[in-house]
This record gives structure tokens, C-alpha cells and sequence, in this order.
């Protein structure tokens, strides 16, 4: 199952993270890329092979964002950054990776895991 709140029209845009080229600085990095949920959802099921039935509505929680978006206009300027893959490349390959690397995902959700990376 793949949970989707209300009818999946959230936009999530940019998706990606920071960086922190500059101490004591923060710059966003994103692809440009602005979808509605259900459509990034869609595009991970196909690439998964996986039916659209798998999709499951449920209600909104409270204070449920619409939009998550970066502005990336900063990185853009003072470094001449780019995103190197579209988001259908960067998908496809994402998920290419964590289908040829099953043992080290299935690890991390393990106990196994866990206990490993506690500190004594």
C-alpha cells in the first residue's frame, strides 16, 4: 500500500536537500521540479512495475502542508549550479539502486542495524 493524503494534490517541488559549501551558510538544492504528490507517486509505482491500485487515499492530518518548495535561486547565482538528471532519470535510477542493493536497505530496517550503530 501506498498511503496519499486527501486526493493528492499536495505539490512537493524540489526535492532534495542542502548544502554547506560556505561554513555557517546554507544552500538549497532541488531539481526545479514542481509535481502534485499523486504524480510522484504514479511515476514510483510505474518505475516499480507496481499497479496504481496499491494506492491508498487517506484524510489529511492536521496542519497538512499543500506546497513544499525550495528556492534554489541562491545556489543557482553564486555557484552556477544545475541539476545534472531530470527528475524521471533521478527516479529511475534512485529505484534501480535500491532494488540492486536489497541486503544493505534490508539491513538498515533490521534490529541488526540498529544495534550496530548504537554507541557503548
Amino acid at each position: 500500500m501506498c498511503a496519499l493524503a486527501a486526493r493528492g494534490g499536495s505539490c512537493a517541488r524540489d526535492l532534495g536537500g542542502h548544502d554547506t559549501r560556505t561554513v555557517g551558510e546554507v544552500y538549497n538544492i532541488g531539481g526545479g521540479v514542481e509535481l502534485q504528490n499523486i504524480v510522484v507517486v504514479r511515476r514510483l509505482l510505474a518505475a516499480l512495475g507496481k499497479p496504481e491500485s496499491l494506492i491508498e487515499h487517506v484524510a489529511d492530518r492536521a496542519g497538512h502542508d499543500r506546497r513544499y518548495a525550495m528556492d534554489t535561486s541562491r545556489v543557482r547565482r553564486e555557484f552556477g549550479w544545475r541539476p545534472e538528471h531530470s527528475f524521471e532519470s533521478g527516479l529511475t535510477g534512485t529505484v534501480k539502486w535500491y532494488l540492486d542493493h536489497r541486503a544493505w536497505w534490508e539491513r538498515v530496517l533490521s534490529e541488526a542495524y540498529r544495534a550496530s550503530t548504537r554507541s557503548t
